[in-house]
């Protein structure tokens, strides 16, 4: 997938840093030297980053080391916006419809440094009481214990899961075929 421009305007605070790591690894997969990657970088920075772009000096645009430390100086996200989005991630659950790997790698993507603790305690209850007994202490830990569980147990249905659906209609129809049998076994032999 190719870079995309960068305007400057990304309303998430980690969207310059994910911008610039899928730019850095584009150049490095296609083998660009420091001077394409340079002028592809200058290429892709459009309205408002064009701008700011345009106001570094000359010396700093001439060098790929020096305008990604510009890039990451005036776009990274500070370190209070990342405080602010950690209650999100202490805050943040495991979809009903979420697979445990989407879960980690979304819980990734907020917080390289995020806690074990906040992870495990996003995950849906059997699969956090699973890898709470299997003593998980790393990330790493965590995904594999996770997936354990979320292979072995039933996954909980939805209104709309059709094999949900087909066990409520087996039910109802079990229920009618016993109806008629139901006194035999509700009332003990000897009773009058």
């Amino acid at each position: 997938m190719n870079p995309v421009p960068f305007t400057g305007q990304a309303k998430d605070p980690g969207a310059a840093e994910e911008s610039l790591r899928h730019f850095i690894n584009y150049c490095q997969c296609r083998e660009y030297n420091d001077d394409i990657t340079k002028a592809l970088f200058k290429v892709l920075m459009v309205g408002a980053a064009g701008d700011w772009l345009g106001s570094l000096s000359e010396q700093t645009r001439d060098s790929w080391w020096q305008l990604k430390e510009a890039f990451n100086s005036r776009y990274k996200a500070p370190d209070v916006v990342k405080y602010r989005s950690a209650r999100h991630i202490f805050c943040r659950k495991q979809g009903p419809d979420e697979s445990v790997d989407q879960y980690y790698t979304q819980m990734r993507k907020l917080g390289k440094d995020i806690e074990v603790d906040a992870i495990i305690n996003g995950l849906k209850s059997h699969i956090s009481a699973y890898v709470i007994q299997q003593k998980a202490a790393t990330l790493d830990d965590i995904l594999k214990n996770a997936r354990i569980p979320e292979l072995a147990a039933p996954v909980e249905g939805s209104a709309n899961d059709p094999f949900v659906e087909q066990l409520a209609d087996m039910r109802s129809q079990l229920n009618k075929m016993y109806a008629p049998w139901r006194k035999f076994f509700l009332y003990p032999l000897d009773a009058p």
